[in-house]
């Protein structure tokens, strides 16, 4: 197998990775290949794709992006014979850190270079306190070489000194700070016993005609089970880009309609009541990263 470094990107749903993935591949100052291993179509922003083959996309810069398929290690070494001695994964959400990290070092012909997660400061306190998912997002914080703070630097507590010595804050936009492209693991990097993972469902759910806007909102932020919705609905006000994590629901009135549909992923064996949203009672697809994540 060909050599080559492997950057592992992480992060809990909606902290900045394909946004950060995005302004990477902008900005790139060699080629290098992207695996994304997360629902949904490859979110690669449409500017820089020069050529699309199944799960695979050619960029304009020379960089390469594609879906994480079946055998991860085979799948790397094609793009390592490819010439591309660099490769970012771009994990799922709902991934653990440790699990990942464990699963690439075993990898033949593999060095893994460094182990990022992303969070949103905004939200992480209220992450920290849920029921649902604090031990996964201390998983992910435990686990990697450095932390990645979007939006706002969190406050950190006298206790959690470990995670604030790793935690940089990242601006939204602008040229990236050479930490980004050089930031390689260090001997000694912890290693905490790995969480146990909750159990995760998802559905996708075509928004009924007559709903408001203010409607959707509320039924969001009701249900705290709720941990991402993404996706595009019509309501009495017009054709919104529908985009929510933790706590917060943003909708943004789209110029253009792509499709009809939101995706919500959630916590726990209490599903939010979908009929509030939708007329189709059909059963939700429970089946989420299960392989991958």
């Amino acid at each position: 197998m060909t050599s080559v470094e492997l950057t592992l990107i992480g992060g809990y749903l909606g902290a900045g990775k394909t946004t950060l993935l995005n302004r990477m591949l902008s900005q790139a100052r060699q080629r290098f290949a992207v695996i994304v291993n997360d629902l949904g179509a490859l979110p690669i922003d449409q500017a820089l794709i020069a050529s699309t083959s199944g799960t695979s996309l050619t960029l304009t810069n020379g960089c390469a992006c594609c879906q994480l398929g079946g055998d991860l290690a085979s799948q790397i070494d094609q793009l390592a014979r490819a010439g591309f001695e660099r490769v970012l994964i771009e994990s799922s959400g709902v991934a653990k850190m440790s699990r990942l990290r464990d699963q690439l070092v075993g990898l033949p012909g593999v060095t893994l270079r460094a182990a990022m997660t992303l969070i949103d400061g905004e939200s992480l306190a209220s992450l920290l306190r849920s029921r649902w998912v604090n031990r996964l997002i201390r998983d992910q914080l435990d686990h990697a070489d450095l932390i990645i703070a979007t939006r706002v630097m969190p406050s950190w507590s006298s206790e959690q000194l470990a995670w604030r010595r790793r935690a940089v804050f990242l601006d939204a936009s602008g040229a990236l700070p050479e930490w980004v492209w050089q930031v390689r693991t260090e001997a000694g990097a912890p290693r905490q016993v790995a969480a146990t993972k909750p159990d995760f469902h998802h559905r996708a759910v075509v928004v009924r005609r007559g709903l408001s806007r203010i409607d959707f909102e509320r039924f969001v932020l009701a249900h705290p089970q709720i941990q991402r919705a993404k996706g595009f609905a019509t309501f009495n006000e017009g054709y919104f880009l529908v985009q929510s994590t933790v706590g917060r629901c943003i909708l943004t009135p789209s110029p253009v309609q792509a499709f009809e549909g939101v995706q919500f992923i959630w916590v726990g064996d209490e599903a939010p009541p979908f009929v509030e949203l939708s007329m189709d009672q059909g059963e939700p697809n429970t089946e989420i990263e299960r392989v991958h994540a």
